[in-house]
């Protein structure tokens, strides 16, 4: 999501995908979902939005960044079908330090839309332990 409002898809959709069967492409812009703009929605909040129960609808408006034979900037309408497709990216675990303390490591491989579900859950896992001190590893991403 920039300042502008704009969800921008970075990748083109995963093969077999909802958004590959609705004709999604890596740089349309999402400007709505379900009747919501996205003016002044951060990042996770456009993502979140983009989730569901599989099998639920969403419609979304998307503008296609200009091509002569493109829409010029008139809003596309697609609805579509959720599906899951998206891993859980934080893989977790609880590691002793020489000094007996407890140390929760995270590390996420991309940010997608699990990204803050899968933190948040490791976080959990950790408080619950007793862990004292975490890492959160975002090298490669």
């Amino acid at each position: 999501v920039d300042k502008g409002g704009s969800l921008y898809v970075g990748a083109p959709p995963l093969a077999g995908s909802a958004g590959e069967a609705a004709g999604i492409k890596k740089g349309d812009r999402v400007v709505e979902i379900d009747g919501v703009s996205m003016q002044n929605k951060s990042p996770f909040e456009g993502t979140e939005m983009l989730q569901g129960v599989a099998g639920s609808r969403i419609k979304m408006k998307l503008v296609r960044p200009f091509k002569p034979d493109a829409s010029n900037g008139t809003p596309l309408e697609v609805d579509m079908e959720r599906r899951i497709t998206v891993e859980n990216p934080v893989k977790s675990s609880i590691v002793t330090a020489k000094d007996g303390r407890k140390v929760g490591y995270m590390k996420m491989k991309e940010f997608n839309a699990a990204c803050k579900r899968g933190v948040a859950e490791a976080v959990q896992e950790f408080t619950q332990a007793g862990v004292s001190d975490m890492v959160l590893d975002l090298r490669g991403n």
